[in-house]
């Protein structure tokens, strides 16, 4: 049997939305559906025959993104939390995690925290290395045979402004090794007061200048800076939470809000 492993916010996620989509057969569209149940960890989702569910682990935090390795080791990047009561924890330390299933039954035996204690705001399996971002840089670590890697992170690229809000390091990497990297910016229209309502927006507006984009960096090259070493790839867009590139269309897909 095909195990399909979630972590306990994705799990909450996939079936919120699944119920929220499915229409009975019997069902007339805009007709109200049946309540939720009170507990998400009743839900079941609808698979295809041969697969089943599980809770892969029911603790992971405030869940960014996941990075599968090869050998089935599961790498989370994960908001920092003082209290994150929607996922049942107090606080999460390491905004990295590294879970191993020993015996495939779907379940993550060995659970470890490591990384920053700030957000982490991607995490990307390439090449052998471990990457991920924070709020202002974009480092890597190398892979070893230990769930949690021994090494020693090196800074990839950084220099990008530090703001309160859109700060989100998502990134992709593309097979020739360019390193597309997301700057949000921390308004919504550029407005001379921050998110006020009617406020004029400046014109020309400043943040756009290290804002507002994507940018080109070398994956394999330490301590770019957003200025100095980055390309602007991409112009007009406001924070980009998610991001992948696409090898079959050879093009660099991202959803922004």
């Amino acid at each position: 049997m095909n195990v399909l492993s979630f972590s306990r916010c994705l799990f909450a996620s996939a079936a919120v939305l699944m119920s929220g989509c499915a229409v009975a057969p019997d069902q007339a569209p805009g007709q109200a559906s049946e309540p939720l149940p009170e507990h998400w960890e009743t839900v079941q989702p609808i698979l295809p025959d041969g697969f089943a569910t599980t809770v892969f682990h029911p603790a992971a935090g405030a869940t960014r993104h996941i990075a599968v390795r090869d050998n089935g080791d599961v790498y989370v990047a994960r908001d920092f939390r003082l209290a994150a009561p929607m996922f049942g924890q107090d606080a999460t330390w390491g905004a990295l995690l590294a879970m191993r299933d020993h015996d495939g039954d779907g379940v993550a035996d060995l659970v470890k925290e490591f990384g920053p204690q700030t957000t982490a705001t991607e995490v990307v399996i390439h090449g052998g290395w471990l990457y991920f971002g924070t709020d202002l840089a974009v480092y890597r670590i190398k892979l070893d045979d230990n769930l949690v890697p021994a090494g020693v992170a090196e800074p990839i690229a950084g220099g990008f402004p530090m703001q309160r809000s859109h700060a989100d390091k998502t990134f992709a990497i593309d097979p020739e090794g360019v390193l597309y990297v997301n700057s949000g910016v921390p308004t919504n229209a550029c407005e001379t007061k921050r998110m006020t309502p009617r406020a004029p927006g400046f014109d020309p507006c400043p943040q756009l200048e290290r804002s507002g984009g994507i940018w080109k960096f070398d994956a394999d090259r330490k301590l770019q800076d957003q200025l100095r070493d980055g390309e602007r790839f991409v112009t007009g867009t406001r924070n980009v939470l998610a991001m992948e590139w696409n090898p079959w269309a050879n093009k660099l897909y991202f959803v922004m809000h």
